[in-house]
């Protein structure tokens, strides 16, 4: 059990390390409009930035060990473990980001601990 607790810690952090990275080079690149316009000029901006490319990495990374976590584990009971990825994105964005922390973003983080450490204890 202690290794599939820690192959999802850490197949969450790295997907939470990957979505900074994708805003960290989206904040660089600027808006997105989807049109078919801007989607070439839009593409290469994409593959060009360092960022967005380490984010897709790491991301690639987190999906190989989650395939490892799946295949010790129940869907059932490792899915919602997926769900402290939000407190691990929530308090980057703020640290890293400087994205704003609500009263009601930490009442929600602390709402998903309680739920995680009730599906660890089933």
């Amino acid at each position: 059990m202690k290794i599939v607790l820690s192959l999802v810690l850490l197949s969450v952090i790295l997907n939470s390390i990957g979505q900074l990275l994708f805003k960290t080079g989206l904040n660089q690149i600027g808006v997105f409009t989807f049109s078919a316009a801007n989607l070439f000029s839009f593409g290469f901006k994409i593959i060009s930035n360092i960022s967005i490319m380490a984010g897709l990495f790491i991301y690639f990374t987190s999906t190989i060990v989650w395939f490892l976590v799946l295949s010790r584990a129940d869907v059932s009971f490792a899915y919602p473990l997926i769900s402290i990825g939000y407190i691990f994105s929530a308090l980057g964005a703020y640290f890293i980001l400087h994205e704003p922390f609500s009263l009601m973003k930490i009442l929600g983080t602390i709402v998903i601990i309680v739920g995680v450490v009730l599906i660890c204890q089933s």
